[in-house]
């Protein structure tokens, strides 16, 4: 059901998709936010762009901050806000990283994930970020990398902005500066 699970190589139960959801909803997402704001506000100011803040939610994402590059939270869609998962960087990252999530997907939309999706979730789940080249959202490019606690993936950062100003080769050079930002502060 999802509620436990085992991790390969290793016999004992963690918790699983479903009660971690569970306790992300009952006041983890506050947590989550203060503990990578300065995260989202120093890469938003090196990059120039837009810095996302998102968990997985069932089968979904949902976005929990915001930040521009100024380190103010623009006028876009208000957070908390859900999507599905299929199509963009976030999603890529959730698909490949959070185990079981696929099948969940499909248990709710049959035809989501085709050869050409899977493909493209284990090239994510190889090089460690995601890319989004105005497929999810003309106008718009965006790359996303996972947020590991403890080894497990809990969110996902994301930076998006015009394609002319964010090509693939800058995006995947602001992937690598994400992780090591990342890095920084978990090591602090």
């Amino acid at each position: 059901l999802g509620y436990v699970q085992r991790r390969s190589g290793d016999m004992r139960y963690h918790l699983g998709g479903r009660i971690l959801n569970l306790a992300r909803i009952a006041g983890d997402d506050n947590m989550l936010r203060a503990r990578l704001r300065p995260v989202l506000e120093a890469v938003a100011r090196r990059s120039g762009a837009t810095a996302w803040l998102a968990v997985p939610s069932g089968d979904q994402a949902t976005y929990l901050d915001i930040v521009g590059p100024d380190g103010l939270c623009p006028t876009r869609p208000c957070v908390p806000h859900r999507e599905n998962l299929e199509g963009s960087a976030v999603g890529w990252v959730f698909l490949a990283c959070v185990p079981g999530l696929g099948k969940r997907v499909l248990a709710t939309r049959a035809n989501a994930l085709d050869e050409d999706v899977l493909s493209r979730i284990e090239k994510v789940r190889i090089k460690g970020y995601a890319l989004d080249l105005e497929a999810y959202r003309p106008g718009l490019n965006g790359v996303a990398i996972p947020w590991r606690d403890n080894g497990e993936v809990k969110a996902s950062l994301c930076l998006t902005g015009p394609p002319d100003r964010f090509p693939q080769q800058r995006l995947i050079r602001l992937a690598w500066m994400m992780m090591r930002a990342v890095e920084q502060h978990d090591v602090q």
